[in-house]
């Protein structure tokens, strides 16, 4: 029986070389999730509270966090959140320090990540480095086309 099982599986098409498989969660994940997101409790008593082994919760816990569709709700997710979190809300003026603020104005201005890094308080000696990292940040490019619209804006008026 098992062997026709192995090989239902096999001949399936799903399984072929080059398919992908639809992956979806098993009951106990979905209860993890429900507990670990929703209801905010930390990953060992949410795998304890789907039903996972109590004595061996945080094993049980770091495993279904590592799996990849899990990490894939995850992910999703927390976007979702962050999406309606964020919306309407300027990142310039909530999500920046004011060093970073003060890059974004002085680059906005030079177009030199060096000497805006310079002028907005960094380390003269890794300006550079710490210019380039700034650039790379996602919550950086987005303040930086956020204040050019702005600035756009009140030009136009």
């Amino acid at each position: 029986m098992r062997i026709k099982y192995i090989e239902k599986l096999y001949s399936n098409r799903m399984f072929k070389r080059g398919a992908r498989r639809k992956r979806t969660l098993t009951g106990r994940q979905e209860a993890f999730l429900f507990n670990y997101l929703v209801m905010r409790q930390t990953a060992t008593q949410a795998a304890y509270n789907a039903g996972y082994c109590p004595r061996y919760a945080s094993q049980a816990a770091a495993q279904v966090l590592k799996s990849i569709n899990v990490a894939a709700y995850i992910g999703a997710y927390y976007l979702e959140y962050w999406n309606s979190f964020t919306k309407g809300i300027s990142v310039y003026s909530t999500m920046l320090n004011n060093r970073e603020r003060a890059f974004v104005d002085y680059w906005l201005i030079y177009a030199d990540a060096k000497k805006a890094a310079i002028k907005a308080g960094y380390k003269r000696r890794y300006a550079k480095q710490y210019g380039h990292e700034l650039l790379q940040k996602p919550k950086m490019q987005k303040a930086i086309l956020e204040r050019i619209k702005s600035c756009d804006e009140k030009e136009m008026i």
